[in-house]
């Protein structure tokens, strides 16, 4: 909300990034080390800067096949999108795409619009950082647990695989075989246009 709000011109960055202090004052103010995870912040990463000048930036990236099976199950982008969940409402309009090949449908290429929209501009603004500021790991690498935690100064970290399918009881969304094959061929682009390392198997 606060992105589409600056975007539009209602709020200007001083006024954000006021409201971001205070949201993490209220939070974090005893804390000495301070940790969010939260996917809205990907068009306000220089507000975070602003409000932490020394911050260091972790991109977590899911595989995109495996992602757009995962959002497809829940409903994101799908002709009857209903939103029941909050987040739901900030989710970003594709722009006017072209039409999806040959045998992927529209929701399939929708959501592989927002897998490198979201990834992209993250990937964007670390450019502009040093390089001991920000770190790229791939959901699901051998390492994924032990490289977050060395990047974050933490001596080791145990991440809960997510039940949210199971909770949610979401009917299984299996892509189809040239579905795949674009989510393929559209993650192979994206790893070379941004220099990043392969994904696990």
């Amino acid at each position: 909300a606060l992105g589409g709000m600056t975007a539009r011109g209602e709020l200007q960055q001083k006024e954000l990034v006021a409201i971001m202090q205070q949201r993490w004052g209220t939070f974090f103010s005893s804390t000495d080390l301070t940790m969010d995870s939260d996917q809205r912040f990907y068009n306000l990463l220089p507000e975070v800067l602003s409000v932490f000048p020394k911050a260091k930036f972790l991109l977590v990236i899911r595989p995109l096949a495996t992602f757009v099976a995962s959002a497809a199950a829940m409903g994101w982008y799908a002709e009857d999108d209903c939103h029941d969940h909050r987040w739901s409402h900030y989710r970003p309009t594709p722009p006017s795409v072209d039409s999806p090949p040959l045998g992927t449908r529209q929701q399939v290429h929708h959501l592989m619009w927002y897998w490198q929209h979201i990834n992209g501009t993250i990937l964007d603004f670390f450019e502009g950082l040093e390089q001991d500021q920000t770190s790229v790991v791939w959901l699901g690498s051998a390492d994924f647990e032990q490289d977050t935690a060395t990047f974050c100064n933490l001596q080791q970290l145990q991440i809960p695989p997510s039940n949210t399918s199971k909770h949610r009881q979401l009917h299984k969304f299996v892509l189809h075989e040239e579905e795949l094959n674009s989510c393929a061929r559209v993650q192979s682009a994206f790893i070379h246009s941004h220099n990043l390392h392969t994904p696990p198997s």
